[in-house]
């Protein structure tokens, strides 16, 4: 309808500046068309006419009173309006008191429009707010605040009643996201109201807060359900005793890492090899293979590791890595805290993935040389056994070593190095090593005190003791030790 939007201004033209500034201000609320005669009568026109129809063409009426009364033509104009009311109730009469307007204006609007409801025009500057009761009025919206607000002060006050303690009232969802629409409007929202709607907001971000909280706890206790039954799984299909399931639980959760302990251990010069009168004792004697005795020197700081790898810490290569063990292995996982029976491949193995995981340039992860695993095992001593020059000293098995090295002799112990017969002369720092992993001997130290399949006689716990196997050779006894120190230089023997 062409009439949509339109509002006739009926008013008296003394009070024309008062008029024109409503009229600008209607203008700005961007939904509504005001005609003023001023701006649209050309001079010449029949301004008559003009009134008559802009009048028709509106859907909307205010009739405009200050302290100049009304206008003479106003009245017909009221007439009108009037008419077109009764005639069609969606047509807007609105009364508008200018802020000139005095007791006498009020009576004129009370004679002429009885019980209509007028609107008071408060400033004398007028803008949007100002405006806002006669725009209000124009969109059949109540002059107060909206019933929500109305809602929301009445709950305020309880909340302030009981000392801001009761939450009961508190809004929620929409309702508060309506609420906090309210809070850019002063007109609408005392400074209780504020608050309230404030405390609202915050106790619902506390909500999320623990509902974020309950969510995350419940995705948590899943992923650590998630986490033991793969780690039953894991077990069960890798062929490890279920005690493992817990091991690797709390590997997945970087828990308890198997990584070897160490003692650190001084460069020094000790006599390598078999010694007469110092290692031919006890009915034993120097042979081919521990002969002949020579003096080595090693110049650089080192460790090696306290106990040799567990077979708990070679399952956490064996998992870290991602290697299935092997048929052959069902039996060798308990107790967790013994010494794992390896290949010389499969302790080179191991010794690469611990650098790689915590090795440096500097300081290589690696097999111990031939000459630290003496030096250790002798720890500064020029004796025949490790702590003692006769086997009854150090019963039970051979143990000791250099103080904080344990577990010596639990089972024989893979070196780096190739098995060669000594040169006689001096060394500093040797290592007799190969890049062929498959056929050449590697030298096994520390034959375990015993009998049978599982160890040697009393001659094995000499420190000179050493002996040659083939790199795959996997026997009852054998595991290693790990070292950390320079990197070694691949060569060939002299």
């Amino acid at each position: 309808m062409d009439s949509v939007g339109r509002v006739f201004l009926c008013h008296n033209s003394l009070d024309k500046e008062f008029v024109k500034s409503l009229a600008l201000v209607l203008l700005r609320s961007g939904a509504l068309r005001t005609w003023l005669d001023t701006w649209e009568i050309i001079g010449g026109k029949d301004w008559e006419e003009h009134v008559q129809r802009e009048f028709f063409k509106s859907w909307a009426c205010l009739v405009i009173v200050g302290e100049n009364g009304l206008g003479p033509y106003q009245r017909q104009e009221i007439e009108w309006a009037k008419a077109r009311n009764a005639a069609d109730s969606s047509y807007l009469l609105i009364p508008v008191l200018l802020p000139n307007a005095d007791s006498s204006a009020l009576t004129i609007l009370e004679e002429i429009l009885p019980r209509i409801h007028w609107v008071q025009f408060n400033h004398l500057q007028p803008d949007t707010d100002s405006a806002e009761p006669i725009l209000k009025a124009l969109r059949g919206q109540r002059p107060g605040p909206p019933a929500f607000a109305i809602r929301i002060a009445v709950s305020a006050e309880e909340w302030e009643t009981s000392g801001r303690l009761d939450r009961s009232a508190f809004l929620r969802g929409h309702k508060l996201r309506s609420a906090k629409r309210l809070l850019t409007d002063p007109n609408v929202c005392d400074e209780l109201s504020v608050a309230f709607i404030s405390a609202c907001d915050a106790a619902q971000g506390q909500r999320r807060r623990n509902a974020v909280g309950v969510l995350g706890l419940v995705v948590v206790l899943f992923s650590i359900g998630a986490a033991w039954w793969d780690s039953l799984q894991w077990a069960k299909s890798n062929g490890y005793p279920s005690e493992y399931a817990r091991y690797k639980f709390l590997w997945q959760l970087a828990i308890q890492r198997q990584i070897p302990d160490w003692v650190e251990i001084n460069p020094g010069t000790f006599v390598m090899g078999c010694k007469k009168g110092r290692d031919d004792i006890d009915g034993y004697w120097c042979d081919a293979d521990d002969s002949p005795h020579h003096t080595v020197r090693l110049t650089h700081k080192f460790a090696l590791s306290k106990r040799p790898i567990t077979r708990l810490q070679y399952a956490y290569y064996l998992w870290d890595s991602g290697i299935k063990p092997t048929a052959s292995r069902v039996n060798d996982w308990l107790p967790a805290d013994a010494p794992m029976r390896v290949t010389w491949q499969e302790a080179k193995t191991y010794a690469i993935w611990l650098n790689k995981k915590i090795g440096s340039a500097k300081k290589t992860i690696r097999l111990p040389t031939e000459a630290e695993w003496e030096y250790s095992a002798r720890a500064g001593s020029d004796l025949s056994y490790w702590i003692g020059d006769s086997l009854g000293l150090i019963m039970p098995g051979c143990s000791g070593g250099k103080p904080g090295t344990y577990d010596v002799s639990e089972v024989r112990e893979w070196v780096e190095d190739v098995f060669e017969p000594y040169d006689p002369q001096d060394k500093v720092d040797p290592v007799v090593t190969r890049s062929d992993l498959t056929l050449v001997e590697r030298v096994v130290r520390n034959f375990q005190k015993g009998g049978g399949d599982n160890g040697d006689d009393p001659n094995g716990c000499r420190a000179a003791s050493r002996i040659g196997y083939e790199p795959g050779t996997f026997g009852a006894s054998i595991g290693f030790r790990v070292s950390r120190g320079n990197p070694i230089e691949e060569k060939s023997p002299d």
